[in-house]
């Protein structure tokens, strides 16, 4: 199973006073864009684990902290099963820690290839809930196109 990760650029970034929590207040039009990384997903029963390669796989962990990683376990926990398991590897062209989301591109790439990869009936509803668990970026990374984002 192969499934992309298109990055994501901020077109605008307004941020706006600090509010009672602590938090600046801002808003922001994302945009995806054809910069990506890809990532390939094979059944592994029993196990999730991953391996990055690329450019900027020397920045990235492949160990449990792994966003992809945890995406992956996060569908199996909640729609799968514990004997269902997967192996990533992942083509690491986005920069990591370079404002582009990454990370959650790659977290959004496991969530729907985890979910393709084992067969499993998942609601666009319920995956959007499980992305936005997983991080404030990932459900816009598994729409893409163009969104106002605001917090």
């Amino acid at each position: 199973m192969r499934v992309g990760a298109p990055a994501k650029i901020n077109l605008t970034l307004r941020v706006a006073a600090r509010g009672e929590d602590g938090y600046h207040r801002l808003s922001t039009v994302f945009h995806a864009v054809s910069l990506g990384d890809r990532m390939r997903l094979t059944d592994r029963p029993g196990r999730i684990s991953v391996v990055t390669r690329g450019e900027h796989a020397r920045h990235v962990a492949d160990d449990e902290t792994n966003l992809a990683v945890r995406a992956a376990r996060a569908v199996r926990d909640r729609f799968g099963g514990p004997r269902m398991g997967a192996h990533l590897e992942i083509e690491k062209d986005i920069p990591v820690a370079g404002g582009m989301a990454g990370g959650s591109a790659d977290c959004a790439a496991a969530l729907v290839g985890a979910v393709r990869l084992w067969g499993l009936d998942v609601g666009d509803a319920e995956l959007f809930e499980l992305a936005a668990e997983l991080g404030s970026d990932v459900p816009f990374a598994l729409l893409g196109g163009t969104a106002l984002g605001a917090g």
